[in-house]
């Protein structure tokens, strides 16, 4: 019954729009899903409570935004995104850009 909730979930969602929940998809699966993609991931609660931005061109990390705070160092940006990928909790959206 969950899933079908999930998947009603992303039946709502704009076109361009991917989203879920870290719990039940590993950081590390949805990096390899959007290497290519171009546009913004929003990963809800899961970095100490918070919400960051990661803008993705073509997969690659262009910028990281904790809170809407730029994060300018890159060992933080690794650190950040170290932990999110070990921690598995709060939700995800992507949208796309062209």
């Amino acid at each position: 019954m969950q899933e079908h909730r999930q998947h009603a979930a992303h039946a709502t969602q704009p076109q361009g729009v991917v989203g879920g929940d870290l719990a039940h998809h590993a950081f590390t699966d949805l990096a390899k899903v959007l290497r290519p993609q171009t546009g913004s991931l929003y990963l809800h609660e899961a970095y100490q409570g918070r919400t960051l931005e990661l803008t993705l061109l073509q997969g690659q990390l262009l910028a990281l935004y904790i809170d809407g705070f730029p994060v300018t160092v890159s060992n933080k940006a690794t650190q950040v995104l170290q932990e999110v990928s070990t921690r598995r909790t709060g939700a995800f959206e992507f949208q796309k850009r062209p």
